[in-house]
C-alpha cells in the first residue's frame, strides 16, 4: 500500500469516549443512509483514519502517529494492517475512484462499484468499451438510452421509425415541444450527444421486421435492449437473431399499471425466449376484429415507463460492467405494481429443450 486512503464512500455518523485509560472511541461507521457498524478504535487508529487521504505514504503517516502519540512501531504496523484487513484503509494510488472531489464524470458510479467492494476504475473500463443496440425510441427507449450514455456506454445504436407526437411528451423524457414531427431517433442522438458527447450515438430510422435486418442495423453488439412492442414478432425475431450471434438481450415493457423488466437471455447460461414463452398462437381473423383493434392505443403511464425501463438500465449496466451477480433477473422477470408498490421476482426459467434449435448448441458443454 502506497499511499492509505479512508475511502470517501465510508463516513463517521457518531463517535463516544468508550473508556478512558486508555482512549478508545466506540465509531458508528456507516457505507450508506441504511447500513452501518459500529466499532472501537484507540485513539491514534482515529488519527491514523484523519491523516488517510491518499496522499501521504506509509512512511509519512507512520511518523506523524508516532510523533503525537505513545505507541510503538509494533503497534503501528499492527493496527495499519488491521485497518487494511477490515478495509477501513485502501491504497489510494491504485483506487482514486474512492478519492474525494473527483471531477471524472463517472467519479460517483465508480465510488458506487467502490462501496459494494468491487474496483470502480476497472468496472468503468469494462463499460466504456461496450456496445449497445436499443430497439424503441420512445417511452422505455429514451430512458434507457439517457441512463446508458450517462453511466459511460460510449458505443450506442438506437433503432426507431417513428416520429414524435405531442403525446409522447408525458413520458419520452429526452423529447420537447420543439421536437414534435421530428424522427425519434434523430432527437434521441441530439439529446445524448448533449449529455455525454463522448458517446458515439448511431440513429437508424427503420423498424426490424426480419433476421436480415437485425443483421443489417444491429451488427455485432454487446447487447441488445428491445423497448418497443412492434411488430408482433419482435421479441422472436431478436432472440432467434441474439441465440445466433451469442448476444446477450433482454427487454422491459408494462402492462396498464404493473412495470415489467425481463427476462435477461444470456446464451449458455438461460434458455431462450422461445423456450420460455409461447408466441407463435396466431390471432384468429375474426370479421371487424382488424378495424375495431386499429383504433385501439396502449394506455401508458410516464411513472410507470420510468420504472420498467430504470430497472433494466441498472440489470445492463451491471451486465456490462461485469458485475454479475447484481444481474437479477437472468432468467427471471421483474414485476413492479405501481398501484400498490409491491414487487415480484417471478421464475421463469425452465428445463434446458434440448431440441430448441436456437439455444441448445449453447449448452452442447
Amino acid at each position: 500500500m502506497k499511499k492509505p486512503l479512508f475511502p470517501s464512500y465510508l463516513r463517521i455518523n457518531n463517535i463516544s469516549l468508550f473508556s478512558k485509560s486508555p482512549l478508545v472511541f466506540e465509531v458508528s461507521l456507516g457505507r450508506s443512509n441504511v447500513t452501518e457498524e459500529v466499532i472501537q478504535l484507540k485513539d491514534y487508529e482515529l488519527y491514523i483514519l484523519s491523516l488517510s487521504e491518499g496522499f501521504f505514504t506509509v512512511d509519512e503517516l507512520r511518523e506523524k502517529t508516532l510523533k503525537e502519540f505513545n505507541c510503538s512501531l509494533e503497534e503501528f504496523y499492527e493496527t495499519f494492517e488491521q485497518l487494511k484487513k477490515v478495509s477501513l484503509l485502501i491504497d489510494g494510488a491504485e483506487n482514486k475512484a474512492a478519492m474525494p472531489n473527483q471531477d471524472d464524470r463517472y467519479a460517483r458510479h465508480m465510488l458506487f462499484y467502490e462501496s459494494i467492494g468491487l474496483n470502480g476504475s476497472a468496472i468503468q473500463e469494462k463499460i466504456k468499451a461496450k456496445k449497445v443496440a436499443i430497439i424503441g425510441a420512445g417511452g422505455i427507449g429514451t430512458w434507457l438510452s439517457y441512463n446508458l450514455s450517462a453511466s459511460g456506454v460510449l458505443d450506442i445504436k438506437i433503432i426507431d421509425s417513428d416520429i414524435i407526437e405531442e403525446s409522447n411528451l408525458t413520458r419520452q423524457v429526452l423529447y420537447t415541444t420543439d421536437d414534435i414531427g421530428a424522427l425519434k431517433v434523430d432527437a434521441c442522438k441530439k439529446r445524448i450527444e448533449e449529455r455525454n458527447p463522448n458517446v458515439k450515438v448511431t440513429a437508424i430510422p427503420m423498424k426490424i421486421f426480419s433476421l436480415e435486418d437485425m443483421e443489417k442495423f444491429v451488427g455485432d453488439v454487446d447487447l441488445i435492449l428491445l423497448a418497443g412492442d412492434g411488430p408482433h414478432e419482435i421479441n422472436l425475431i431478436i432472440n432467434e437473431y441474439a441465440y445466433k450471434k451469442g448476444i446477450a438481450w433482454s427487454r422491459a415493457g408494462y402492462h396498464h399499471q404493473t412495470a415489467i423488466c425481463g427476462p435477461f437471455l444470456i446464451p449458455g447460461e438461460s434458455q431462450c425466449y422461445e423456450c420460455l414463452t409461447d408466441l407463435r398462437t396466431p390471432q384468429k381473423n375474426l370479421p371487424y376484429v382488424s378495424e375495431i383493434n386499429s383504433r385501439y392505443q396502449t394506455p401508458s403511464f410516464g411513472p410507470v415507463n420510468g420504472i420498467a425501463s430504470t430497472l433494466l438500465a441498472k440489470e445492463a449496466i451491471c451486465f456490462l460492467g461485469g458485475i454479475d451477480s447484481w444481474v437479477v433477473t437472468n432468467g427471471k422477470v421483474s414485476a413492479f405494481d405501481a398501484y400498490s408498490l409491491e414487487s415480484e421476482i417471478i421464475e421463469v426459467d425452465v428445463d434446458h429443450n434440448e431440441n430448441c434449435p436456437h439455444c441448445s448448441k449453447h449448452f452442447s458443454n
